[in-house]
């Protein structure tokens, strides 16, 4: 069995969806035996703060969306009794899913108290990682974290440990020392815990003859489906054209098999042409008229963003078995999709058009 611990920042760099695809193979690779799950107490700590945080965060973004509510009811508390509603609702199941996630996985929490605070302090005032200089001088969480794993697998006699981190104090960290492997994210550790050659030449051969159309247009439907102007709203403006299209397919590989079922889970790695077209109103130039009950604007703008992104995709393959060979039959579902697409990038493109001056009705 692998012993599997996992920085704080995967978890937030896959947003937490403890029910999505990637953090069900990590639970089904748990029951199944394969690996043990290592979560420092830190990294738990951190992981439910950030869910409080995003439960606040969205308790701010709804009073500052249902205000112009509140002043048509005339009810001072009425944004107060929805908003606790939902927001103690919300804090509640994201603590939830994430218990549900560690229980399943029956994972072991790594104690603080496992860590070397002589070592701690020695690379603090040595400035070694992962502390450093400016603001680097405070990471003593991380270094706990780190520490308290390191000590773990020496008094539990865990002969190899493999550690999930983007981080790059992490990184710096744990590279030197023996039997410690690291990997940058789970789709490169799902793929170095099992051998999928079969399965990755099969999906290659169907690739090749029929399949990369078929794999096209399932992004391509995939893309107009997330691609909204909910999911890509830009400062509260509304998308009304969308030209995003898949570029290119860019690397594939398997990262889970399901012999039970003969399913499997392959990463699909694409580049996007973003094309995108935004109305919205200069709400630095609106007014309210009470007499009409009306939100009038001075100006409305349209934008379009141009760019590229680079995404990936988890399909879902069924499979048979043939003598010694694997033979694609059905893509059963996207069950994983990131566009990686930020408006907001440097990177894109964007021309801002003013046009006549607009007037609605009011939210």
């Amino acid at each position: 069995m692998k012993h599997i611990a996992i920085d704080t920042c995967i978890f937030y760099g896959q947003n937490y969806s403890f029910k999505g695809r990637l953090f069900s193979i990590l639970k089904k690779l748990c029951e199944d035996n394969q690996i043990k799950l290592l979560i420092s107490e830190i990294v738990d700590k951190e992981i439910k703060q950030d869910l409080i945080s995003i439960a606040k965060e969205t308790e701010n973004d709804l009073k500052n969306t249902i205000k112009p509510i509140k002043l048509l009811k005339g009810n001072e508390n009425y944004i107060d009794l929805i908003s606790l509603n939902v927001i103690s609702s919300l804090e509640a199941d994201l603590l939830a899913e994430y218990a549900e996630f560690f229980s399943g996985c029956s994972a072991d929490l790594i104690s603080v108290t496992h860590s070397d605070i002589e070592t701690i302090t020695n690379q603090y005032f040595s400035v070694l990682p992962p502390f450093g200089s400016g603001t680097k001088k405070s990471e003593f969480p991380d270094a706990i974290a780190i520490s308290s794993l390191v000590e773990y697998k020496s008094s539990s006699n865990i002969e190899e440990l493999i550690v999930v981190s983007s981080d790059n104090d992490w990184k710096k960290s744990l590279t030197p020392l023996t039997n410690i492997h690291l990997y940058d994210n789970l789709f490169d550790l799902f793929k170095a815990i099992a051998n999928h050659e079969l399965y990755n030449e099969a999906f290659s051969r169907w690739f090749q003859h029929s399949g990369e159309s078929l794999i096209e247009n399932k992004l391509q439907d995939a893309i107009c489906d997330d691609v909204d102007p909910y999911h890509y709203a830009y400062d509260d403006s509304e998308m009304t054209d969308n030209n995003t299209s898949v570029d290119s397919i860019l690397g594939y590989a398997v990262i889970f098999v399901d012999e039970e079922n003969k399913t499997f889970d392959i990463e699909v790695k694409f580049s996007l042409d973003v094309c995108m077209t935004f109305d919205y109103d200069d709400y630095d130039t609106g007014y309210y008229d009470r007499e009409d009950g009306a939100w009038g604007y001075l100006e409305h703008k349209v934008m379009t963003v141009s760019g590229k992104s680079e995404g990936y995709a988890i399909f879902s393959i069924s499979y048979a078995n043939k003598g010694s060979k694997i033979n694609i039959k059905t893509i059963e579902e996207i069950s994983e999709y990131e566009s990686g697409i930020d408006i907001n990038d440097s990177s894109f493109d964007t021309e801002d058009i003013s046009i006549d001056p607009y007037e609605r009705e009011p939210f």
